[in-house]
């Protein structure tokens, strides 16, 4: 093998030494740099999108913080709304309820009128009533004729 000739030792190893400066060179001067380079900026643009979205999440919460005072806020005045409606409404019930109380106590006394009226009416039927058949009877047991006049005493 002539890779292992011991003559041909200082010439590849003169050839080897070239060939690495060289690439030592290249690499050192033209492509490490660029390298560098696409790192710095991938690196700086990494830092832009962090504090961009740092920025982006402080907007957020300082919105989520607006939006829950708002909801808040919402929920309060709905709170007094509902409260005020149901006021309200409690009063005018209360107002119908006394005005359908207030009718039906008035048709209640015209009722009690009417009924006071007939039970007049059926007193004095019935008075007339029990004297006729007070008269029945007492004709009926004694065969003799009584006038009404004589039984009301």
């Amino acid at each position: 093998m002539p890779q292992l000739d011991i003559s041909t030792f200082v010439s590849q190893l003169f050839w080897l030494g070239l060939c690495f400066l060289f690439l030592y060179l290249m690499l050192s001067r033209k492509v490490l740099p660029r390298i560098g380079k696409i790192f710095g900026q991938r690196k700086e643009a990494l830092e832009d999108k962090i504090n961009q979205a740092s920025v982006y999440r402080d907007e957020a919460e300082a919105l989520l913080a607006k939006y829950e005072q708002a909801l808040a806020v919402a929920r309060e005045e709905a709170h007094e709304k509902s409260t005020t409606v149901l006021q309200a409404f409690s009063a005018e019930m209360a107002h119908r309820k006394q005005a359908h109380l207030d009718s039906m106590t008035t048709r209640l006394r015209g009722e009690e009128e009417k009924l006071y009226q007939a039970r007049q009416d059926i007193n004095s039927k019935l008075q007339g009533m029990a004297e006729e058949i007070a008269q029945a009877v007492l004709e009926k047991l004694t065969d003799k004729p009584y006038p009404l006049k004589g039984l009301r005493k």
